[in-house]
């Protein structure tokens, strides 16, 4: 049996949409801007603030039927308050709009955070392990949040967004396919009738020149 080859690929993609949400500025769209914040103002006499990032993403570069070996998020800071815990979550609706999301009509997130990192340097890069993700669909939306050990620091981190020359970043390491070698199996598999035919009409004219 012929069997296709492997190669281990990586992609590197651009977020299609990225942007915040605020809940003091509920109904405010924050798509656009070069900076995405993700904080918790703990207070006291009145409702805590929270701002979330949302990041949307479009894996079709990578080979339709690969294997993702590992996707990994990479964002780079430009305010740090302080070492803050920063996790990483799933959400399933991709029907959001960077120019449209808005506290008021964000889509929920899915289960708990896939993964949480300290963010500690303003001007560095930060990094999660989202492969659960990567792999669930073609279009994949992330939601970054203030971890909830956090929250009564009221941290304050911003990163850079798709405007900037720092765009978020999304790299996808793949074993494609390998449909070159399928397809020339595909053809070997199509000429053995062909070859079979050229064998039988060998073997008829030998018997031919055989007889007395």
């Amino acid at each position: 049996m012929l069997t296709p080859s492997a190669k281990a690929e990586t992609k590197t993609l651009e977020p299609i949409a990225d942007s915040f949400i605020n809940s003091e500025k509920s109904t405010s769209n924050f798509g656009g801007q070069d900076i995405l914040r993700v904080t918790y103002q703990n207070r006291t006499f009145f409702d805590d603030i929270e701002r979330r990032a949302y990041l949307k993403f479009n894996l079709s570069e990578v080979s339709s039927g690969s294997t993702i070996n590992s996707a990994t998020l990479r964002l780079h800071t430009v305010v740090v308050t302080e070492t803050t815990k920063i996790g990483a979550f799933y959400c399933p609706d991709n029907t959001w709009e960077e120019l449209e999301i808005t506290w008021a009509n964000a889509p929920d997130t899915s289960g708990d955070a896939v993964d949480t990192v300290s963010v500690a340097e303003p001007g560095e890069w930060h990094e999660w392990d989202v492969t659960s993700i990567a792999k669930k669909d073609t279009t994949i939306s992330i939601v970054l949040q203030i971890d909830e050990s956090e929250q009564s620091k009221s941290p304050w981190v911003s990163f850079r967004t798709k405007e900037t020359n720092r765009e978020p970043q999304l790299v996808v390491d793949y074993t494609s396919d390998g449909g070159g070698g399928r397809c020339l199996g595909t053809i070997m598999i199509a000429l053995i009738p062909l070859i079979v035919a050229f064998s039988w009409f060998g073997k008829q004219k030998l018997a031919i020149r055989s007889m007395p």
